[in-house]
């Protein structure tokens, strides 16, 4: 590519708006898993994995009694499992009058090992692409616009893999390396999701916790056009914690998942039976 450049990761917890998704256009019929992506008090995000339980991370903040916003409705955080230091806590949703949650969309717990193998649908809602930036009026990538309480879809797919991260590039639209549907989480996207398909169930494989840069996003160099730089951002790998989450699932929502441990995506189709599929 003729450069090498410095990737300096910003946690996605700096603005006090949740859940950014830059597109290269206004995408339609993204494939995407339903009403799951939740917004985590006022500056982040969460994933819906159970009629009750959410997952998040745990770097932007908030605990017990946060609000949670999902499929039009609004919660609180009733109980919260961490596991150890890392950046993700299984928590207990509930209404605002106590009463247990009752979530019709959520998605499974991705387990396997094979992220790379599948183009994943990322979403979320608030900041939304702003105007193209340009030098000598060639496009290189977008300012971040303003907030929005819409849900917005678009792909990507994994350009690295670690047992902790996963890691994707935001390439230009049209050109080899780019999904059909483009798109790179932003500022306020913390606990947002990663969700792939397995046998066409809809899982979550990542939660979103760094971008490259504030406040835009390149998929050329800036400074020069001539040559691509798509902005790298990263996620938490959830199937590093597939089995403690399992057993963590069991502790909090005890009945009728007591009925015995069998594998986290076992589990939860057995016993969700109306998971969005």
């Amino acid at each position: 590519m003729g450069f090498r450049f410095l990737t300096i990761s910003i946690v996605l917890l700096l603005s006090a708006k949740s859940f950014a998704i830059i597109t290269q256009g206004n995408y339609q019929d993204v494939p995407n898993p339903g009403e799951v992506v939740g917004q985590w008090g006022s500056n982040a995000s969460c994933v819906a994995v159970g009629e009750q339980l959410v997952l998040t991370t745990c770097h932007q903040g908030g605990g017990v009694g946060t609000s949670i916003k999902i499929a039009g409705k609004t919660y609180r955080a009733a109980d919260i499992h961490q596991f150890g230091d890392a950046d993700i806590r299984l928590v207990k949703i509930e209404t605002l009058t106590g009463q247990a949650a009752n979530l019709s969309d959520y998605v499974g717990i991705y387990s396997g090992h094979t992220e790379q193998n599948y183009i994943a649908t990322i979403g979320g809602f608030g900041r939304v692409s702003g105007n193209p930036l340009t030098n000598d009026g060639v496009e290189y990538g977008y300012a971040w616009g303003s907030s929005s309480n819409e849900i917005v879809w678009g792909t990507n797919k994994v350009t690295d893999l670690t047992e902790s991260a996963i890691t994707g590039n935001f390439n230009e639209l049209g050109t080899s390396r780019a999904t059909e549907f483009e798109a790179a989480p932003a500022l306020g996207d913390s606990g947002g999701g990663w969700f792939v398909q397995v046998d066409g169930e809809w899982q979550v494989a990542g939660l979103f916790r760094t971008v490259e840069r504030y406040s835009e996003t390149w998929f050329r160099n800036g400074y020069n056009t001539a040559y691509p730089h798509p902005d790298t951002f990263t996620a938490l790998r959830v199937a590093n914690y597939a089995s403690i989450i399992d057993e963590a699932v069991v502790d909090m929502v005890p009945e009728p998942m007591s009925m015995g441990l069998f594998g986290v995506t076992s589990l939860f189709v057995v016993l969700n039976r109306r998971r969005h599929s």
